[in-house]
């Protein structure tokens, strides 16, 4: 195929939008869709290029994948070895080994099945995740295993393949519609619900083969401006509470294959995208892509938080495309000369480099993230989160992204033995544990539900509204004496629209009095947050750990922005219902908070993430909201 510069520069509308909304810029809320531009760039230059060689009969299998080999291994394996190293240096152990099998899976090409298995994409803690942007990497990989087979078989009737192409384009575009609202994470990550994007791409490359000039001019000049606009639309106006991937992505997905088919030579948009600067950073976006997201990361993970100021982030930005500008030169253009290496020596350097890559990554699982790199106090706070994250990861009443609340077993639910509820999400089932040592609660917790009626509130997790139907059901038929509510309340209030700030505290109002309506004999106790340390206490605590002791108390950099929250909540409570306060618990009024908790002659973290309560810490919380709640009603003599 004949070389299109448009093309690299369109590739620039991919990488930077990604960049951006990676380094945290508010104002491009759906930067995430470059992913998507790229998978459509993608499966249009693979099916060209399959098409033409199949065309001129000089397809070869082996020389297709020595080709996908040059492009995407050397500038990979160069990003890896560098990402270990600071590793090796910056995070703890548990993190370590989370590394290290996040290696092994891109080194199989299956990163995007582990981190669909490990972390949602807009709701985990992304930003402190080295490799997670490789998941498109997996995506893109096994879609080229699979689709030159398919020309293999059905291109001497073409029909036939165009037919099954097709099928498959619809068939995948459906089922990542269908199963966005219950499963998202498994609908972003994996190649069924991904394949229709690479697919659009194919079609591109179909159709200009069959009319390469197709379109008058000033039809080209439209749809190519106007395939531009949208896109960069896209870029603004979608936000990670967008349902993605699904029918809307139709629109960005659309508009990029309005810019392949459309921009003709002659079209002004062909001349926009074809300025140097933007061929530029086009050619550079596959390396600036492997570099950004480690160095965002470990810069995040060195300075111990998770939001970067502006000179900053736009410090990295300018070091990405350093980076990339030399891994473009000294490490991909190389390796993509045929007279610089043999296919022979190709291949045997990519098996031999993912095999000793997986045999120390396999080292390090041994070594269990090799925890002697750390001293005495250090090493006990990594063993604490190592532990509470075992506890937390097999809860049998926690009802994840994927599991329904109609499942859960008679020991979670409302019975004789535990006529009590407590209902929230994470947070609120590290509560239960303290709470549970003084009231027989039941528990029903999901994966960032908050505990509130109301679909807006829950436009980015769109499997909670079913959950908090089963759970109001569940009171309304059981009748239990006694409610908990406990949340991270902040999250919502973050998620939520901004036109409306009081917006959560309006649903909690609606929420109290749709549980007077159903439970009027039930006491109802709305706990609020727990402060927060991001990126993590322990992280926090294990820096000054590394010259002494752990502080006991630090001023909590979310204090003000919770406590504010906290009053918009109290403002709309019941008056027949019990707001408890828990910064006022652990908190004095300047915002210093405790960290840590007495444990014996010892002590241990009030907290084993950025907010997730410890066993210890929820025991010793409990004490003081059961005082409250001793005040408030006995739930014993209901």
């Amino acid at each position: 195929m004949n070389y299109r510069p448009e093309i690299d520069g369109l590739r620039t509308f991919a990488i930077l939008p990604v960049l951006f909304f990676h380094a945290g810029f508010s104002w491009i809320s759906g930067g995430f869709l470059g992913v998507d531009v790229f998978f459509v760039i993608s499966g249009y230059l693979i099916s060209s290029i399959i098409i033409k060689e199949y065309t001129n009969h000089q397809f070869s299998l082996a020389y297709f994948y020595e080709r996908r080999a040059r492009r995407i291994l050397p500038a990979l394996f160069f990003v890896l070895v560098s990402s270990t190293m600071a590793a090796w240096w910056l995070l703890g152990p548990q993190q370590l080994t989370s590394f290290a099998q996040s290696v092994m899976a891109t080194l199989g090409f299956v990163a995007n099945i582990y981190f669909w298995q490990h972390i949602d994409y807009f709701t985990g803690d992304t930003s402190l995740l080295p490799l997670l942007h490789l998941w498109s990497l997996g995506v893109e990989e096994q879609f080229y295993l699979l689709f030159p087979l398919l020309f293999l078989a059905f291109w001497s009737k073409k029909h036939r393949l165009i037919g099954l192409l097709a099928a498959l384009f619809v068939a995948s575009l459906l089922a990542a519609h269908w199963i966005n609202p219950s499963y998202g994470s498994a609908a972003f990550y994996l190649l069924p619900t991904r394949a229709w994007e690479l697919l659009a791409g194919a079609a591109c490359a179909f159709y200009l083969h069959q009319r390469p000039s197709q379109g008058r001019v000033w039809g080209n000049q439209l749809g190519s401006a106007l395939a531009l606009v949208v896109l960069i639309i896209s870029f603004v106006c979608f936000s990670p509470s967008t349902h993605h991937p699904s029918l809307w992505t139709l629109i960005p997905v659309g508009a990029t294959v309005g810019l392949i088919v459309f921009t003709q030579p002659y079209t002004y948009t062909a001349r926009l995208l074809s300025l140097r600067p933007l061929v530029w950073i086009g050619l550079l976006s596959y390396s600036a892509y492997l570099w950004h997201q480690p160095l965002f990361a470990f810069t995040r993970i060195a300075l111990v938080q998770t939001e970067l100021d502006l000179k900053t982030s736009l410090g990295l930005l300018v070091l990405t495309f350093v980076l990339a500008a030399m891994s473009w030169r000294w490490v991909e253009q190389p390796f993509r000369n045929r007279q610089f290496l043999s296919r022979r020596t190709v291949f045997s350097l990519s098996l031999g480099s993912i095999a000793m890559m997986m045999s120390a990554m396999l080292w390090l699982q041994y070594q269990h993230g090799y925890p002697q790199r750390f001293n005495t106090v250090q090493r006990m706070l990594f063993t604490h989160q190592a532990l509470s994250a075992q506890q937390a990861s097999h809860d049998p009443c926690f009802v994840a992204e994927d599991k329904d609340s109609q499942v859960l077993g008679e020991a979670c639910r409302i019975n004789t033995e535990q006529p009590n509820a407590m209902l929230g999400d994470s947070h609120a089932s590290a509560l239960w544990y303290g709470l549970v040592q003084h009231y027989p609660l039941a528990k029903y917790t999901a994966s960032g539900c908050a505990p509130l009626l109301g679909d807006e509130i829950h436009a980015w997790r769109p499997f909670c509204p079913a959950v908090n139907q089963f759970n109001f059901s569940e009171i309304q038929q059981k009748q239990p004496p006694l409610v908990i509510l406990h949340a991270n309340w902040l999250l919502y209030h973050k998620n939520l629209p901004q036109h409306d700030p009081d917006l959560i505290g309006k649903q909690l109002s609606n929420t109290l009095a749709y549980l007077r309506q159903i439970a009027p004999h039930t006491h109802v106790i709305v706990i609020g947050d727990v402060p927060q340390w991001p990126p993590s206490l322990i992280s926090i605590l294990s820096n000054y750990a590394k010259t002494g002791d752990a502080p006991h108390q630090l001023p909590n950099p979310t204090y003000a922005e919770l406590k504010q929250l906290e009053q918009r909540l109290q403002r709309h409570m019941d008056k027949q219902a019990l707001f408890i306060s828990v910064l006022d618990m652990l908190c004095d009024a300047e915002g210093l908070c405790q960290t840590v908790v007495p444990v014996g002659d010892t002590w241990e973290p009030v907290a084993w993430d950025y907010g997730h309560l410890s066993r210890s810490g929820a025991n010793t919380l409990a004490h003081a909201i059961k005082a409250r709640i001793a005040a408030y009603v006995d739930p014993t003599k209901n």
